[in-house]
């Protein structure tokens, strides 16, 4: 099993000026603090930085554009993350890019599943098979406040993009079914896809052989007010398509226009935003005197803040107008694609009439071969046909029982049943540590089960159930161990002894080996060791004292992967 920990958070606001730098313990960091000092926002932009987002993000914080830079380990091999609105730049320890774009589910999101040995394969909306994105690796890992302590797996946003996601994840994290069963089950659904597309191509050409044999009369109509009925509605339906051709490629033409232009500009700024990286590079770090000398005529000009800020101004618009010109990229691109195919199916129906206009013109002269020379050549071709779907549709059964008894080989109804047993025996030893009398057993029957109770009981039910699926994890799961991330559990008006009561069983039950970061306004005399991290200024998680600090290490990397992408 591998172990992901987080290092460092760096959170910056060029709309506010401001910025925050967090190093977290690798054992366990609490955050100290009032309510509305920031302590949910800083977990919430932790989890941003890898694409998952939060179920609630409040209005304030969104509005501030944060740009978030999250180091971490991967078996302690370290790498670096960044966002910046959509855009997304993953690093190897020595900051060489291994991704930069602006998709999460078919580009970052594959990344991190490969990076975390997270095998599982869902199905999209779309009945695809996808890896899943990344909020659905953090799920059982993070309990955000908002959402967390209302409704078990439901802390993060955007979690129906996929369907069966719940039953599959629980499965997944919980061990039931190993990294190796997504693996054959994948391989299984893509054989069913094309064993059943070999069914339906034999049924079809077998229609066809049927149709051509039992229809012995003449094909052709030679009726000559119908044969120019049909020449002219050919014509007719050729010209409106043309028309739709003629519109559809105005669009295209005005869309690659557009591409065009704003590339252009990305890397005009691009170049731009180098030139003043480099300007203010010598002018804060090679030029330490106040006032600098022209080396051509002699005049003396003044290095002030004023210039160097004026630099700095200027490499921040740039960088906003980059991100903000590829996010305008990003759906020209997916509308060229949809109007090219729109525009090659006119094109398409446009030959098939221009066809049949050829065989109308020429049907009566050719009447007599087709008669007696095409049927025989037809019948002979979909035979062939047939003989060749039959092949495909007989080595395409054969895969699939092999991809069964594949699959098969990875459901132990033995290791299920003993992980059942430990999930009922740990709910049962939890719920009563945690003093939640009245939670009835088929309430949390399956290990998927929605935690149901009322009032104050709710959340000290919820803790049960996710430590009792942490420890599962631990003990049965083939997936990485992420940081445990706790957020505010003093919920639903827990009385003195009740939060004390569940401080003490997060930290006697925290699964050995894993970090912790723990969100709370109290320690209520509960020792958990590690370090403390306390926030005192409401509404003020940012610093304006360390803009300068973390711009100088934020900036640099995020210009080089603009450029990259550009």
């Amino acid at each position: 099993m591998r172990n992901l920990r987080f290092q460092e958070v760096l959170l910056l606001s060029r709309r506010e000026r401001a910025a925050r730098s967090v190093i977290l313990d690798q054992d366990v960091t609490i955050v100290l603090g009032k309510n509305d000092t920031g302590k949910s926002a800083l977990l919430k932009s932790i989890y941003a930085s890898f694409g998952a987002t939060a179920a609630v993000v409040h209005p304030r914080w969104d509005s501030a554009a944060v740009i978030s830079f999250v180091k971490f380990t991967v078996d302690d091999i370290p790498f670096s993350i960044l966002r910046a609105g959509s855009f997304y730049a993953l690093f190897d320890a020595s900051e060489n890019m291994i991704f930069c774009g602006d998709r999460v589910l078919n580009g970052l999101g594959p990344i991190l599943a490969d990076l975390l040995s997270y095998k599982i394969v869902l199905t999209s909306s779309s009945n695809e098979p996808v890896p899943p994105p990344p909020q659905y690796f953090f799920l059982p890992f993070y309990v955000d406040q908002d959402e967390g302590w209302r409704e078990n797996w439901s802390s993060f946003a955007h979690l129906r993009q996929v369907r069966e996601w719940r039953k599959n994840m629980v499965e997944f994290h919980t061990g039931i079914r190993p990294n190796e069963y997504y693996t054959a089950k994948s391989a299984l659904v893509q054989t069913q896809s094309r064993l059943r597309e070999a069914r339906a191509e034999v049924a079809v050409v077998e229609r066809m052989v049927a149709e051509v044999r039992n229809d012995a009369a003449p094909t052709f109509d030679i009726d000559l007010d119908s044969f120019q009925q049909q020449v002219k509605a050919l014509l007719d339906e050729c010209g409106r398509l043309k028309s739709i051709e003629e519109q559809l490629s105005s669009k295209l033409n005005e869309l690659y226009a557009r591409r065009h232009t704003l590339q252009t500009q990305i890397d005009v700024a691009a170049a731009s935003l180098k030139e003043v990286a480099g300007d203010y590079r010598f002018a804060t770090e090679r030029i330490m005197h106040s006032e600098v000398e022209c080396p051509t005529c002699g005049a003396l000009y003044s290095n002030s803040f004023a210039e160097r800020f004026a630099i700095a101004q200027d490499e921040d618009r740039l960088t906003e107008l980059i991100i903000q010109l590829k996010q305008e990229l990003s759906p020209i691109g997916e509308e060229i694609q949809k109007l090219s195919a729109q525009h090659s199916n006119q094109r398409a129906e446009i030959q098939r009439i221009n066809g049949l206009l050829d065989q109308r013109q020429g049907e009566v002269t050719m009447r007599a071969v087709i008669q007696s020379e095409g049927r025989k050549e037809i019948n002979q071709l979909l035979a062939g046909r047939v003989d060749d779907a039959r092949e495909r549709v007989t080595a395409a059964a054969a895969t699939v029982e092999s991809r069964k008894a594949d699959l098969k080989s990875y459901e132990d109804p033995d290791r299920t049943e003993r992980i059942l047993d430990r999930y009922h025996g740990l709910m049962k030893s939890y719920l009563n540590e945690l003093r939640v009398f009245t939670l009835p057993e088929r309430a949390y029957e399956q290990v998927w089960s929605n935690i149901s109770e009322t009032g104050s009981d709710l959340p000290r039910a919820l803790l049960a159930y996710y430590f009792a699926i942490l420890t599962l994890i631990q003990e049965f799961s083939t997936s990485t161990i992420c940081p445990i991330v706790i957020d505010s559990p003093n919920q639903q008006g827990q009385d003195q002894e009740s939060i004390r009561t569940m401080l003490q069983f997060i930290r006697d039950h925290r699964p050995k080996g894993a970090q912790m970061i723990l969100a709370i306004e109290d320690r209520s005399g509960i020792s958990f060791g590690g370090s403390v991290l306390e926030l005192s200024d409401r509404y003020q998680l940012l610093r304006t004292s360390e803009y300068d600090t973390v711009d100088a290490v934020v900036t640099p990397l995020l210009s080089r992967a603009l450029s990259k992408q550009s």
